[in-house]
């Protein structure tokens, strides 16, 4: 639950930090280039499905002790991939949103107003931040809004890329060269799957992934060494289930069940517990990869209806670690353990310490011994296996105790 819970969140962040199933194209402006004449092109391309106009400037904000970027856009950018941790996109002039290193930074939270300075114009405009958001640019340190804020705050400023979203079944690289082809030094487009952002992400998805592995595969061992002692604990029971006519089915068959309630009972446990372990990970790693916060949607990220497969999970690994025990236990020659068995229940009717046995059990173990003591010596001058009287239940043994 752990393991899986925590490959798909990562899975998650890495979407929304590449943003290459938002955005599959970006194209930037040399200072040669025309912001117009780029954008005709875009919009006239018949595979743009949608676009948005982006430019820059640095602003000052108090507490910070550099200017930090200010990215506005021209148009709806909600749909960019930027994932929401607090709060809303921004939506109209005077809003931002912020990565949560910026807010940290500057001691403010989603909703407080405050005033920042333009670095050219010099000029002070009045920003609210409505909402903190997930970003790897950089070093967190900025500040997204709408194009007419910074327009009116520093006229200056200028259009100097555009991010693009292409209909299904466009090819990423055909349509940037193409379009960088057709814009000349107008413009110059690149595929977001090649700018090799987030590569440490998947390797991470990797070694979580054989982490599950090896989770797996410590807890059958620890299932196998179990039922190991438990059934030369229990051999002598086993032998006596054998002389009275338990096959070997039914003995893999009681070994394994006797194990999947185990395995059953740590399913249904280790759920809530893998959902609390998962999300404290996740906030430590997200602490000390850059000091960001994560969005609560990447917290949930497996289906409830998935939940009752995963608890069923635990008894298949308890039946896994349980086989090959129950296989040793099914195909052992028990005529010497039932011979000695034999001898201990006549010593232990025939007076030895302790509490007198009642008649029912008295009556139980002189049937055990005889019938112990005759299977025991036809093995021993045959040399084959224990007689099979009759099948007997499988928990049989609840009624031989």
């Amino acid at each position: 639950m752990f393991a899986l819970g925590l490959r798909q969140s990562l899975q998650e962040v890495a979407h929304h930090l590449i943003r290459d199933h938002y955005v599959q194209v970006q194209a930037q402006i040399p200072p040669s280039g025309s912001a117009g004449q780029a954008e005709s092109l875009i919009a006239s391309n018949p595979a743009t499905a949608r676009y948005v106009a982006e430019g820059q400037a640095a602003v000052s904000v108090a507490g910070l002790a550099q200017p930090v970027p200010y990215f506005g856009y021209r148009g709806d950018a909600s749909w960019i991939g930027y994932a929401m941790i607090a709060g809303r996109w921004f939506s109209g002039p005077g809003e931002v949103v912020a990565p949560t290193r910026s807010l940290r930074q500057t001691g403010l939270h989603v909703g407080d107003t405050f005033t920042a300075r333009t670095r050219h114009s010099g000029d002070q405009v009045q920003l609210r931040i409505v909402g903190e958001i997930l970003d790897g640019t950089g070093d967190d340190v900025l500040l997204r809004g709408d194009w007419a804020t910074l327009a009116a705050a520093e006229p200056g400023a200028q259009i100097d890329s555009f991010e693009i979203q292409l209909r299904p079944g466009t090819d990423a690289d055909a349509y940037a060269d193409q379009l960088t082809r057709a814009a000349g030094e107008a413009l110059q487009a690149e595929s977001t799957q090649g700018l090799g952002r987030g590569r440490q992400l998947p390797a991470l998805q990797t070694v979580i992934g054989g982490l599950a592995v090896v989770l797996v595969a410590i807890a059958v061992a620890g299932v196998f060494n179990t039922v190991v002692l438990n059934t030369r604990e229990k051999v002598r029971d086993v032998a006596i289930l054998e002389a009275v006519g338990m096959g070997p089915r039914q003995v893999v068959a009681m070994v394994v069940a006797s194990a999947s309630g185990l395995g059953l009972v740590a399913g249904l446990l280790g759920i809530p517990l893998g959902l609390v372990l998962h999300a404290r990970v996740l906030d430590l790693m997200g602490q000390v990869a850059s000091g960001t916060g994560i969005p609560p949607g990447f917290y949930d990220v497996i289906a409830h209806r998935e939940l009752p497969a995963l608890a069923l999970a635990g008894v298949i690994v308890a039946a896994a670690g349980a086989w090959l025990p129950a296989r040793w236990a099914a195909r052992a020659h028990m005529a010497e353990v039932l011979q000695a068995e034999g001898r201990v229940v006549r010593a232990g009717t025939g007076g030895s310490a302790g509490p007198p046995a009642r008649p029912r059990q008295r009556l139980i173990a002189r049937s055990i011994s005889r019938r112990a003591s005759a299977s025991a010596s036809a093995c021993r001058l045959s040399y084959c296996r224990l007689p099979r009287a009759r099948p007997i239940s499988t928990f049989a043994w609840l009624r031989v105790k």
